[in-house]
């Protein structure tokens, strides 16, 4: 399992990509994290850096988070798939 995660000086924003080791990474932005968590109640786009880490660590912690970090992205791909259609 590999996941991205990338601070940009210019504009202060956040990004997350993760995905498996040799394959394609998938970003994981406020929208996915509605769509996968069910709430936007954990911004992680346009927050502090200390917000960011602290979102992402509760998201984590979760069930459906454990297991995008075991490397089970199906949901994620599926979300992403669905999306690029419309």
């Amino acid at each position: 399992m590999k996941v991205n995660l990338v601070f940009n000086d210019y504009d202060k924003s956040h990004f997350v990509e993760l995905g498996m080791q040799v394959e394609t990474l998938y970003p994981l932005n406020d929208n996915m994290v509605k769509e996968l968590w069910g709430s936007s109640a954990l911004p992680i786009e346009q927050v502090t850096s200390k917000v960011f880490v602290q979102n992402l660590s509760l998201l984590f912690e979760t069930k459906v988070g454990i297991e995008l970090l075991k490397g089970n992205v199906s949901l994620l791909k599926r979300i992403i798939l669905i999306q690029s259609k419309l």
